[in-house]
């Protein structure tokens, strides 16, 4: 009898067993009983309103209950320049309880925020253009759009925890980051809806288009001339610079919230799933036993 014929003994059979390999249990996954559905309209309202309706919230609470301050408040810089505008910093930033209200707030912006950054991509995804293999420069622009956008959170979180009173060149940094990336997420967001070519299903999408393109028009030299003056009121001490500052500061804050806000037009198209899977065991990989 050839080696080929011999029959397997039992020993060799067991372990020929326990060597097979098993299929594994079948999975009771349901993407049901794991996703997490996000209500859109909330997610931008409180992505968008929440800084803006609380920096105001903030500086009408001094106005009203803090109007002390606003008389006698004289600036850090060029011997105490009084001014009754102060910036908004001191009033989401220094002056108490205003800096925990608005801290309070920054925590309930910050999660929706975020998944804002990922709505607004979606939205400009769903261009007929998007898809287009000879349009990569859209999602070059849409990567670091994403990036700033992102930026933009940050950098407001740093401006808010890094106050005046803390160290004032470290905030000055992030208030520069934050205004910035507001500046060029303005402008990325009117190319990119533009280059996706979304404007041409629906003529809702082209007067949102129109929308933002105005509010970059407006809003880029207003938000420029803050930054712009007060520069210039360190270096020449004047008060109308400093009142130039403190005002066209105020107009940021809300041009930034209203720019995003229009975002809220689309928002009955808008959704995001969120699914938490549990780990799916891999594959078991065969095991021979030779003889």
């Amino acid at each position: 009898m050839s080696k080929d014929n011999l029959p397997i003994p039992n020993s060799l059979s067991l372990t020929s067993r326990t060597f097979s390999p098993k299929s594994p249990p079948p999975s009771s996954f349901s993407p049901s009983d794991w996703m997490v559905y996000f209500n859109s309209k909330f997610v931008i309202l409180a992505a968008t309103l929440f800084p803006g309706v609380g920096c105001y919230a903030c500086i009408a609470y001094t106005y009203l209950f803090q109007f002390d301050k606003v008389v006698n408040f004289a600036s850090d810089h060029c011997n105490g320049t009084m001014s009754y505008i102060p910036p908004v910093s001191y009033s989401i930033g220094v002056w108490k309880p205003q800096k925990f209200f608005w801290l309070s707030v920054l925590m309930l912006h910050v999660p929706p925020r975020i998944i804002y950054v990922e709505l607004c991509n979606k939205f400009f995804l769903r261009g007929p253009n998007s898809s287009n293999p000879d349009n990569y420069y859209f999602h070059i622009l849409l990567s670091i759009h994403r990036f700033l956008m992102h930026l933009e959170i940050w950098a407001l979180v740093g401006v808010s925890i890094f106050d005046i009173e803390f160290n004032f060149l470290i905030h000055a940094i992030f208030f520069g980051f934050w205004l910035a990336s507001f500046n060029f997420n303005m402008l990325f967001s009117v190319i990119l809806q533009y280059q996706s070519g979304i404007n041409e299903t629906d003529s809702k999408y082209y007067t949102l288009f129109k929308i933002k393109r105005l509010m970059f028009i407006v809003g880029c030299p207003i938000s420029l001339t803050a930054s712009a003056s007060y520069v210039y009121y360190l270096k020449s001490c004047k008060d109308l610079a400093y009142v130039t500052f403190s005002i066209t500061e105020y107009t940021t804050v809300g041009m930034n919230s209203l720019f995003h806000l229009v975002s809220y037009i689309d928002a009955d198209k808008m959704s995001l799933d969120i699914a938490v899977v549990p780990s799916v065991p891999g594959k078991i990989k065969s095991k021979m036993c030779a003889v």
